[in-house]
């Protein structure tokens, strides 16, 4: 599998509604927005993000491990929406450093238990 980051750019304002490819919800025409493109296997991919979800995805992708601190996608990249399935510990941790983009997601901090686990790097 061949896998290649172009580029990320922030747009100012977009000027047609696009969806997140983040949280799924609509980023409306003049809101601003990030845009990423990729090469996957010899395909062209482009998508677009609400600023705060990509900053939310990037601070978790780098929490959870040596291919985050690359600071772009590979295959071992974790989406964004995957943390509305992570483990209690990651949503409280998302919903304490990222409440925007978890309240898309409809992670709150009341949902999430805080048990012992391995997962001791992400204590907010």
């Amino acid at each position: 599998m061949s896998y290649e980051f172009l580029s990320e750019t922030i747009r100012r304002a977009v000027r047609k509604q696009h969806r997140c490819e983040a949280c799924g919800c609509m980023i409306l025409a003049g809101q601003p927005a990030v845009y990423c493109s990729t090469i996957q296997d010899g395909n062209f991919f482009g998508w677009y993000s609400h600023l705060e979800c990509r900053a939310a995805e990037t601070d978790w992708n780098r929490r959870r491990g040596p291919w985050g601190l690359l600071g772009s996608c590979s295959e071992d990249y974790f989406w964004l929406f995957q943390a509305v399935d992570g483990e209690p510990v990651e949503q409280a941790w998302m919903a304490a450093n990222h409440p925007v983009a978890a309240g898309r997601l409809a992670i709150s901090i009341e949902g999430c238990s805080r048990e012992p686990s391995s997962y001791w790097r992400w204590a907010a």
